[in-house]
């Protein structure tokens, strides 16, 4: 933190600079909380000496007087962390059905704008990029589902939906209703990917989100267009470079928009960007309204504006310190998810234990199999009996969560069974047929 507060003598602007004087890291122009005066908190992006410059408003009045410049370690950074993320993909028709490609642009996205690692944090007014700061929130696809198995971190379910309406029922969120069931909102950031519908105003939803706390369990998450979504394949401009899903996310981390109740009353409860009378959008041009001149205009680059997709690109350091409150407060069990750690061979063979055939031993002419996996889980599966010789007796292909075996042809002996699943796992156990 780097400070002027306090001298009245000055109105000051202050800057930074990395220790070949070259790349500019940081800037403000007063503060609001110390206005005329000025107050900058600056993460710096690597290990450097940087040189501050202090520009001195009106210095030619003010010979006789003095500044006293206060730079402190604000904080310590917080630890990284890394939330498990899956993406549901709802489609209809091949166009919709997005690539692991486009999901991956997607992520690389989250993970720079979370961490202040985008290049355009530098498009905007200097003004703002001495309010934004590094989250240090990453995103991973998760690597093991909520039943311990390996995934790509990617469902891919097919429906009749064209699109999905918003009309509050959350279709795209029920298996049931054409959508896809939600994996454990404790362990896991879940993002729905589909077609969805007109807003109220007549233009396309982009998506929406659910603040902590509120909803239930089985909805709690972040939904985006397929065509907002990523920045290559069905990303389509202005939204397609990936902000949709960052502001969703931010909503998501309890941020409300930067014009949240206009010019009165708490706004948007972040005491670093300015009030804001109305959204901006598209590409403005220096937009300044409840007179916020404090701040030289609207802060409109920030994330949780509506402009476009290459006009945002910072969140402050209080909307940042808000986010990391929802992480240690209801969001903290992502803290402790397992969903990003890669699955061991020596747990692979977990598999085994979700499968169960009865009776066993058996001398009926059927015996009931369960496999405790979802239906997704057991697309493209097969469950194959073979006899003491490795012969395959029986087989059957996309198996189902429950069904009944034919045994009544078998001779009497001992059988083995193996389910293997889409991803290439396997797993099984012995029958014995009397």
């Amino acid at each position: 933190e780097v400070t002027t507060c306090g001298e009245s003598a000055f109105d000051s602007q202050i800057t930074i600079y990395n220790g070949a004087g070259s790349a500019l890291r940081a800037f403000n122009d007063d503060y609001i909380g110390c206005t005329p005066q000025s107050k900058i908190y600056f993460s710096p992006f690597s290990v450097d000496n940087y040189n501050i410059l202090l520009d001195e408003y009106d210095c030619a009045d003010n010979f006789g007087n003095y500044m006293t410049v206060t730079i402190k370690l604000f904080d310590t950074p917080d630890p990284i962390i890394t939330i498990p993320t899956v993406v549901h993909v709802v489609y209809n028709g091949a166009s919709q059905n997005i690539s692991d490609a486009q999901i991956l642009s997607q992520i690389d996205v989250l993970n720079k704008d979370f961490r202040r690692l985008n290049p355009d944090i530098f498009n905007s007014f200097s003004r703002h990029r001495g309010f934004s700061k590094d989250a240090r929130i990453e995103f991973c696809l998760a690597s093991r589902d909520p039943n311990g198995q390996p995934t790509n971190g990617i469902t891919r379910t097919s429906t009749n939906h064209t699109p999905f309406l918003n009309d509050g029922n959350n279709h795209i969120k029920y298996s049931a209703l054409g959508g896809k069931d939600i994996w454990d909102r404790d362990k896991y950031l879940n993002l729905w990917v589909g077609a969805l519908g007109p807003t109220a105003t007549g233009g396309t939803l982009l998506g929406y989100a659910n603040f902590p706390g509120t909803g239930t369990a089985d909805i709690d998450g972040v939904v985006v267009n397929y065509s907002a979504f990523g920045t290559i394949g069905t990303a389509t401009a202005p939204s397609n470079q990936g902000r949709t899903t960052t502001h969703e996310i931010g909503h998501w981390l309890d941020l409300y928009h930067v014009f949240q109740s206009g010019c009165t009353g708490t706004g948007d409860e972040v005491n670093d960007t300015p009030f804001q009378e109305d959204p901006n959008f598209n590409c403005p041009s220096n937009p300044t309204s409840c007179s916020n001149n404090g701040y030289g205009g609207d802060m409109y680059p920030n994330f949780m504006d509506y402009v476009d997709d290459d006009c945002m690109n910072m969140f402050t350091f209080i909307q940042n310190l808000r986010m990391r409150a929802a992480i240690d407060g209801p969001r903290s069990s992502l803290k402790t998810s397992i969903g990003c750690e890669t699955v061991g061979l020596d747990e692979l063979n977990q598999l085994d234990a979700l499968l169960s055939v009865y009776p066993n031993p058996s001398s009926v002419g059927f015996v009931s199999i369960k496999i405790d996996l979802n239906i997704d889980q057991l697309q493209n599966s097969e469950f194959i009996i073979y006899n003491v010789l490795g012969k395959e007796v029986s087989s059957i292909e996309n198996c189902e969560n429950k069904f009944q075996l034919n045994v009544q042809g078998f001779k009497s002996g001992v059988y083995f069974y193996k389910l293997r699943l889409q991803n290439g796992e396997s797993g099984g156990g012995k029958l014995i047929i009397n």
